[in-house]
């Protein structure tokens, strides 16, 4: 039986069916029945039928993986705007003793016809681990066998364009005439910087070290904190936020980022540039400045020189230059 109290300002949950138990904490009382819901149900199979507990459609299974793991990444916004997005496909809703093959492929090729294939990989590998954590963390039977035998086309590598100056001039124009300055703060900083997206919107004032000219970065993609030194122009671009030195530095979203970033790069003529591009081209400016690959995997978080020769995109135009020249 499941039973609910509240303590310190939380739910407490503890479901026992014979002498299996599970509890968990939550914020709020609706989250914490639900959970008792399932989870009662859950053992209850395990105890007395010897059995993995099966639910009813794929989408209980991404609503609990929504809930207990979207929120232990550090991506987990993007990630929970993906996975509210599956939520409302029809496959999702299909009984999984009906789900078969053809409604994946169906819902393969339909999202095909709107996203790339780097984004639909991107949904499928989420929807994977939520099969693997469920069989796995929570002996739920997941339709695992499903997936394994559903095809995703092939990626073609992204062409990656050096950003010019006069391309950066239009991109920065457009974004300073938001309402919101912060986007247009962001994309100066990541150039200046090299740092990732989800990075720079995690920094706070207190992870800024100016007697060192250094960022701390407590976590990062790859799971490692790192101190990036901080060039005059992100010195800079810090004194130009304002002084209100408390809490994070950007007070936006990486959602919201994405979104004016985009908007204003349609409306300068930059269609093809990515905010990822801007970690390319500030690595590939750190290159001509002289730097060494030591010293640039160190401002870039690149744990190998060969995943940092990825980023360095020479100059075309310096090329030619210097082949006329020979």
């Amino acid at each position: 039986m499941a039973s609910i109290r509240r303590r310190n300002g939380k739910y407490q949950v503890q479901v026992r069916i014979g002498r299996l138990s599970s509890s968990r904490s939550f914020h709020r009382l609706t989250d914490a029945k639900e959970w008792a819901r399932i989870t009662e149900t859950d053992l209850v199979q395990r105890a007395f039928l010897g059995k993995k507990y099966q639910p009813e459609t794929f989408r209980q299974i991404l609503s609990r993986y929504l809930k207990e793991k979207t929120p232990e990444k550090l991506s987990s916004q993007n990630e929970s705007i993906v996975i509210r997005s599956l939520l409302r496909e029809r496959w999702t809703e299909i009984p999984l003793k009906q789900l078969s093959i053809n409604d994946l492929i169906y819902f393969r090729d339909q999202r095909l016809l709107s996203v790339k294939p780097a984004t639909l990989k991107r949904q499928f590998n989420i929807i994977k681990h939520a099969c693997v954590v469920a069989e796995d963390e929570w002996d739920w039977e997941a339709p695992r066998h499903l997936l394994n035998k559903l095809s995703l086309p092939k990626i073609i590598p992204y062409p990656v364009r050096r950003i010019t100056n006069e391309d950066e001039a239009r991109l920065l124009k457009e974004l300073s005439r938001r309402r919101s300055k912060w986007a247009y703060h962001v994309t100066r900083f990541a150039i200046a910087t090299a740092m990732r997206r989800g990075e720079i919107i995690s920094l706070e004032w207190t992870h800024i070290d100016l007697a060192r000219n250094s960022a701390f970065l407590m976590t990062s993609k790859t799971g490692f904190g790192r101190e990036v030194p901080l060039s005059q122009d992100a010195i800079e671009i810090l004194g130009d936020i304002g002084k209100d030195r408390s809490g994070p530095i950007f007070k936006t979203s990486a959602n919201a980022v994405r979104l004016a970033f985009s908007r204003a790069k349609v409306a300068a003529g930059l269609k093809h540039i990515r905010f990822h591009d801007l970690r390319h081209e500030a690595i590939s400016r750190f290159f001509e400045m002289g730097l060494t690959q030591p010293e640039i995997a160190l401002i870039s978080g690149h744990r190998t020189i060969e995943a940092l020769s990825i980023y360095a995109h020479a100059d075309r135009s310096s090329i030619k230059k210097k082949l006329l020249l020979t």
